[in-house]
């Protein structure tokens, strides 16, 4: 278990001895948008969330989702690539850990109500615990859903825990930028922000690309 995650958690129980296992709210808890690079270049850019949720479809117990939706550029050729880690938080006493539970599908569902169902070119389980990951061609369906993610700052991310079953839905405000231990949350636009200005260079390098 990685050093953030272990403060994650730590955080959380303390969260929990204070306040009672039902009585924590909910929500995203922090996003944030960055480059993604190599040896210096651009690669891609990516928007990344952590969320607390209930699930009500399967096992009513709480559950961590996150993960990232990200644009790609591979020798030149632009793509998206969405992932999901869900792992369902665990009580033992006054222990609490965390159980990886990959996802038999994802979806992203946009504030307008676009939703990502049928656009995924391929779908696949993450080599992270928990998560899968779908990556989608860079298509006019795809760049409007995420045109209304980033112009609304939300978004509703769906997975079910087996094929044709319910979608747990969990949304993210994407404005969260943290929360501390005893709740408070920091609000800007800085995930936002920080995508839509990586995604513009990476675009605009792109085009000068394929137009020499």
């Amino acid at each position: 278990m990685g050093i953030l995650m272990k403060a994650f958690i730590a955080g959380i129980a303390v969260l929990w001895s204070s306040a009672g296992f039902a009585e924590i709210e909910m929500g995203t808890w922090r996003t944030s948008g960055y480059p993604i690079t190599k040896n210096g270049a651009l690669l891609g850019c990516e928007i990344e969330f952590t969320n607390l949720n209930w699930d009500y479809a399967y096992q009513h117990n709480q559950i961590k989702v996150s993960g990232s939706i990200s644009i790609n550029q591979n020798q030149g050729t632009p793509s998206f690539l969405y992932k999901v880690v869900v792992e369902d938080f665990i009580e033992n006493g006054t222990d609490i850990s965390t159980k990886p539970s990959t996802p038999a599908s994802i979806n992203l569902v946009a504030p307008d109500g676009r939703s990502s169902k049928g656009l995924e070119v391929v779908s696949a389980e993450s080599d992270t615990p928990g998560g899968r990951i779908n990556v989608y061609g860079f298509s006019e369906q795809f760049t409007d859903i995420m045109k209304s993610i980033l112009e609304n700052q939300s978004a509703v991310i769906l997975f079910n825990r087996r094929p044709d079953g319910l979608d747990v839905r969990v949304p993210v405000d994407f404005t969260v930028a943290s929360t501390d231990a005893s709740g408070k949350k920091t609000i800007n636009n800085s995930a936002v922000t920080n995508f839509t200005s990586c995604s513009r260079t990476l675009l605009n390098d792109l085009l000068k690309s394929s137009t020499k």
